[in-house]
């Protein structure tokens, strides 16, 4: 935070000869400075920026990564689509396309996660107080 405060202090670097009898609390004498000091201090605060600044967004993006990532995990393929229409030709064997609502809850657990609760994750843990709520 106080960077200009270190600067300040090294241009003040005693060179051989240069600040010979200046004492180290004062202004700066001219002459009596490092030279490499201010250079040093604007390129190590746009590094130290440019740093801080990458990290920054290397957490975003792999958030994003992340988030993007289960989402598509979470999408419906071809092959969830014929896993419920299995489960379905099972219950509905004659084809009317209706099944009584009584066997609803078999259809959900007869078909694969994301269409139905067969391999669903955290279900099995919820399961008791879905079943006090009369949700399955």
């Amino acid at each position: 935070e106080t960077w200009d405060a270190v600067m300040a202090d090294l241009t003040q670097a005693r060179r051989r000869g240069a600040c010979e009898g200046v004492p180290a609390e004062g202004p700066p004498v001219e002459g009596c400075y490092s030279a490499a000091a201010p250079p040093f201090f604007m390129i190590f605060t746009i590094l130290s920026t440019f740093i801080t600044f990458n990290i920054a967004i290397a957490i975003i993006v792999d958030c994003f990564a992340e988030a993007t990532e289960e989402a598509t995990s979470r999408h419906v393929g071809p092959e969830h689509i014929d896993s419920f229409r299995e489960a379905w030709a099972k219950l509905d064997p004659d084809a009317y396309e209706h099944v009584p609502v009584a066997v609803l809850q078999q259809l959900a657990w007869a078909t694969p996660y994301p269409l139905g609760l067969s391999d669903a994750p955290g279900v099995r843990t919820s399961l008791p107080r879905l079943k006090g709520l009369r949700f399955v």
